[in-house]
Formats: C-alpha cells, sequence, structure tokens
C-alpha cells in the first residue's frame, strides 16, 4: 500500500532511520513474535493486509465508545474543553464523523511508524483479528540523531474496546518493553486520567512530569519506563524459557479448556 502524498510533506517519506538489527531478532519469522498471552506479535509493514485493520484498530480504541473511555487528550482535541469526556466511557455510540477523525489521526501515527518500522499488532491466532496496536518511533527516528537522548517512543497505543479487561493491551505493552531493552534505551509516552497512568505502571513506566493543558480538565503526563541491564533481560528470557510447557487444559470443557493450567497461556500460543 503506498503512503499517502501528504505524508512526504511531513518528512514520513524520508525517515531519519528505521529499526535496529537487534529489534529484528526479536522476531523469528514474518515478522511474528508470540505474545506473553500466547497471542501473536505482528510487525505490520505497508503491504501488510494487516495494516488497514491496525489503523482501525488504534482509531476505535483511542475514539472510545458508550462503555470504554476514548483517549483524554485526543478526546479534548476534538471535542473541546466543554464536551470532552473526561476521562470516561462517551455515554452513547461514537457519531460517524467523530469515528473518521479518530481513524484519520491514527492513520497519520500509523504511517509515521510504518515508515521507520515501529507499528506493531497483537494478533489473536484463532481468528486472526487484531485486538491491539501501538504506533512508535525507534531511537533516533522521531528526530535527528543530534537532537537529544535517545529513547524509543510510544506515539499511540489502544486495544479494541470489545477486547479490554482481557489482557490484550498488557501483552503488548510487555512487548514494547522487550523493544526498548533490545536497544538499551528509556521508553517515553505521554498519556492523561488515573486508569491510564494505572495501566502504564503494570508495564514499568513511571510519571516523571506533569503539566496542564490549556482548558484539558487534567493533567498531561509524561511516563519513562527506565532501559534495563544486558543481566535483567536475560534473566527474562531464561524464565521465559522455563515457562515454555505442554498445553495441559485448565478444564476439561468450556472456556478455560483453551488455556494451560501450568503457564495460563492461551493453546494457541503452545507449539
Amino acid at each position: 500500500m503506498p503512503a499517502p502524498v501528504f505524508t512526504s510533506n511531513l518528512g514520513f517519506a524520508n525517515p531519519y532511520g528505521s529499526t535496529s538489527s537487534k529489534v529484528n531478532q526479536l522476531f523469528k519469522s514474518k515478522n511474528q513474535r508470540k505474545a506473553t498471552n500466547g497471542m501473536l506479535i505482528q510487525r505490520v509493514p505497508p503491504e501488510s493486509p494487516l495494516f488497514v485493520e491496525t489503523v482501525q484498530v488504534l482509531g476505535k480504541g483511542e475514539c472510545g465508545s458508550e462503555k470504554t473511555a476514548p483517549d483524554p487528550l485526543l478526546d479534548w482535541v476534538f471535542a473541546g474543553t466543554e464536551k470532552q469526556a473526561g476521562c470516561k466511557p462517551l455515554g452513547s455510540k461514537p457519531s460517524e464523523y467523530r469515528r473518521e477523525w479518530f481513524k484519520w489521526m491514527a492513520s497519520y501515527c500509523a504511517w509515521f511508524s510504518v515508515a521507520r518500522g515501529g507499528l506493531y499488532a497483537l494478533v489473536d491466532q484463532i481468528s486472526g483479528k487484531v485486538m491491539a496496536a501501538a504506533s512508535t518511533g525507534p531511537p533516533n527516528t522521531a528526530y535527528k540523531k543530534d537532537s537529544g537522548p535517545s529513547y524509543f517512543y510510544v506515539v499511540m497505543f489502544a486495544t479494541l474496546p470489545e477486547a479490554q479487561g482481557r489482557g490484550c493491551g498488557k501483552a503488548l505493552l510487555n512487548f514494547l518493553g522487550e523493544v526498548a531493552d533490545a536497544d538499551g534505551v528509556v521508553a517515553f509516552l505521554e498519556t492523561a486520567g488515573v486508569r491510564n497512568v494505572g495501566f502504564y505502571n503494570t508495564g514499568g513506566y513511571e510519571e516523571v512530569v506533569r503539566s496542564p493543558v490549556a482548558g484539558f480538565k487534567g493533567d498531561g503526563i509524561g511516563m519513562i519506563r527506565r532501559k534495563r541491564s544486558a543481566m535483567a533481560v536475560t534473566q527474562q528470557e531464561k524464565e521465559e524459557e522455563e515457562v515454555d510447557c505442554p498445553f495441559i487444559a485448565k478444564r476439561p470443557s468450556g472456556p478455560l479448556s483453551n488455556y494451560c493450567r501450568t503457564c495460563g497461556a492461551h493453546k494457541s500460543g503452545h507449539d
């Protein structure tokens, strides 16, 4: 799929760099890697049939729904001070205009990342559906190398509304930590709201700055995940190898029959 013409004017067609060889080694084949919940992490190139769906998931997750909250900062940008949801579910079905606006924003971020090899999707192996997605900027790709410290930037992160609360977002967040560790850099993101901060805390992120944002009802929050030593990463890999077990169902039938009694992973993640 060719990039939209407008992206050339934004520098997307001529990125400063791409993912490193160390990050490339995380993927065994076909740009795929097993996630901690048994699903698949897929690195999404522009020609992938998953590209459009990945953009849709980013847009839907950031847009929000009757039951799930939108991204609070983007919601404020879209709705304005008086009509922002304030980190709460929308309460009614989002309008077509709202859905299209968030899809456009997701597409903007996705093209930024796909040009740099940093667009990722969490895929359910059984249904083949994208459950969560992340738009990222690898080190030294968001800005020129001499513009400041090198870091891994999480541009946009979203879980499909109907998949929230099932560990999908956590599995993708864990993987993004592996990407940052492969390059030996800190990971950085911006968010808002107690719930979002709590979620990113589970991935090792900590708040480092908080600042008022114009008419937004709350503060914009900068968070980082500090870089880990090579020894710590090696230990994690060793532990992951130790839980590589044969599949034994939790129950003989029903939903739990699809999950392993030993490690808790979905049966689709077992060899």
